[in-house]
């Protein structure tokens, strides 16, 4: 986890540089797509059940990828892919590792320049077999005030409704990101 949480970082940053030195040039083909509402998103996140207990019984860690299209100042959608969405089942002891892939939609609302409220949907594609899910999740978002390249930091709460035979779960997160757009 940790290592993941550091290359996570290193690679927000390195996005964020590149991004920045192409968005530099006004003829630019990115910058004309980012002024006409074309927005991307990387996110790496962290939950675990929302529980007091000192131990943990279910821990994620995702890296989402979006990309989408803002409406307007207020509104935007995207369709955020979860490329390595783990997440690590215990009972007993025994830790369980499982691995998927999802699609969904998601809707921003910008509270303020700074914050937007997402809600999204989706569903796991692939996989392991037994990891099978339908998510919604409710979430905000905090960005900094860049013109094209925003690092986000993001907290929320996702419910994973499982279509096997591992039971519904919870989980409260904590998302690092970066959010290209205007």
């Amino acid at each position: 986890m940790k290592k993941n949480l550091t290359y996570s970082i290193i690679a927000v940053l390195f996005f964020c540089i590149g991004t920045n030195v192409f968005a530099q040039e006004k003829s630019n083909f990115l910058t004309k797509l980012l002024d006409k509402g074309f927005l991307m998103t990387m996110d790496f996140r962290m939950g675990t059940n929302p529980s007091f207990k000192k131990t943990k019984t279910f821990r994620t860690s995702d890296w989402i990828f979006g990309v989408g299209y803002n409406f307007n100042k207020y509104l935007s959608a995207r369709i955020p892919v979860g490329i390595k969405e783990e997440a690590m089942f215990e009972e007993d002891g025994v830790r369980d590792w499982k691995q998927s892939e999802t699609l969904g939609l998601c809707l921003g609302f910008k509270i303020d320049p700074r914050m937007e409220l997402n809600v999204s949907a989706g569903s796991s594609i692939s996989g392991d077999n037994d990891w099978k899910y339908t998510y919604y999740n409710a979430g905000i978002n905090i960005q900094t005030n860049a013109k094209y390249c925003n690092g986000t930091l993001g907290f929320g709460f996702r419910f994973y409704d499982a279509r096997k035979n591992i039971k519904n779960r919870n989980a409260v997160y904590l998302a690092l990101g970066l959010r290209i757009s205007k």
